[in-house]
């Protein structure tokens, strides 16, 4: 019941008057109907005061769906402009494409797990390389500038490796289709550019070479040359790990990321917090009524008491 609800304040006071309107010489039916509007306008009040709590969540709610719905157009139209790669990948991965190449199957967090610390070391080796050429310190420009080379020479690995990758890939592929008696004419072989792989294995020996020139050429405190050797490997490193991690044929269709993640949970919390509305809406709703009917009966029992038939 509504707090401050007394029963029958209601009843009594219509038997003799509503605010200065007097109904002490109207019958029980006009007394019913005056009870009815004070009902009437109690339901409206909780509708209001329902709807008003129900209209910034629903105004989210609409703007959270507008971007869901975006995000799901753009992914199926993705998935559609890669239909035949996608089908690509799983015809080649049916004639046993992966026992012919060199592979590690890491899920994907592993890989990005693994790049991270590669190219964190890049950084690392090629800031400290600069740093020395420069006679700076850690966390100077110098420094900086290094680190940043450093990713530039990481990114020349990648880059090379996926080249590298994609043209063993390449081999194999002919080399199945060969073995094949009755090759699948959907096959495709993946296209090759021995130019721009030699171009960016070149750039990324070039510049595995500069930083190392610049390391010897310091000849400071300390660092031995087979240390700096060693140093230089480190790109190299980074260069096979792809080599191995990189699936040329891995083709996946789009699915749902992080920030569709996001926005699902917050639709579910408006939705929850819309059905809690909705349900002291109706609780309330509920309230009002039982009061009432309370009411009308009292009304009928005071009306009988004066003799009001």
């Amino acid at each position: 019941m509504a707090r401050g609800y007394r029963p029958g304040r209601t009843a009594k006071s219509i038997v003799n008057g509503v605010g200065d309107v007097d109904v002490t010489q109207v019958g029980p039916k006009a007394r019913a109907e005056v009870l009815d509007s004070f009902e009437s306008a109690a339901l409206i009040d909780v509708k209001a005061a329902s709807e008003d709590a129900a209209r910034r969540p629903k105004t989210k709610l609409a703007g959270v769906n507008r971007a869901l719905r975006r995000r799901t157009e753009r992914r199926e139209e993705r998935n559609t402009l890669r239909a035949d790669r996608l089908e690509q990948g799983r015809l080649w991965r049916a004639t046993g494409i992966y026992e012919k190449t060199p592979h590690i199957d890491l899920p994907f967090i592993g890989r990005v797990l693994v790049y991270l610390f590669l190219a964190g070391l890049d950084f690392y080796v090629f800031a400290e390389a600069w740093a020395v050429g420069a006679d700076s310190r850690t966390g100077e420009v110098d420094w900086w500038v290094g680190g940043l080379f450093g990713l530039v020479v990481f990114g020349a690995g990648f880059l090379a490796a996926v080249q590298i990758k994609r043209e063993m890939v390449a081999v194999r592929q002919r080399e199945l289709l060969r073995e094949m008696r009755s090759p699948d004419p959907a096959l495709v072989v993946l296209a090759q550019s021995r130019w721009l792989t030699v171009s960016a294995i070149t750039f990324f020996l070039i510049t595995i070479a500069l930083g190392f020139a610049v390391r010897v050429a310091s000849e400071t405190n300390g660092y031995t040359l087979p240390m700096v050797m060693l140093a230089a490997l480190v790109p190299m490193l980074a260069a096979l790990a792809e080599i191995f991690l990189h699936d040329p044929m891995e083709r996946q269709e789009a699915k749902p990321n992080l920030i569709d993640g996001v926005l699902s949970r917050r639709q579910a919390r408006i939705e929850r917090k819309l059905e809690v509305i909705e349900e002291r809406r109706a609780s309330a709703i509920d309230q009002v009524r039982a009061m009432y009917e309370a009411d009308r009966r009292i009304l009928d029992v005071e009306q009988h008491d004066i003799g009001i038939r």
